[in-house]
């Protein structure tokens, strides 16, 4: 999908599935954690070196475009 946006077309990704089923998690690849403000914000570990196991779809596709 990646190669077929960097050759102009254009591309989506759907993601459908009952409710926990972890699409967030599949897309975004981050855990996360309540703030005093009631906002949930993604935990990242900037110094990690899992090579990037917690890294969603759209990181991933991003990381090729680079």
């Amino acid at each position: 999908m990646v190669q077929n946006v960097i050759d102009g077309f254009h591309s989506t990704i759907f993601c459908y599935g009952q409710t926990g089923s972890g699409k967030t998690y599949s897309m975004d690849g981050y855990k996360y954690k309540r703030s005093e403000r009631g906002v949930y914000l993604p935990i990242i570990d900037e110094n990690s070196s899992n090579g990037g196991v917690n890294n969603g779809l759209v990181q991933r596709s991003v990381r090729q475009l680079v």
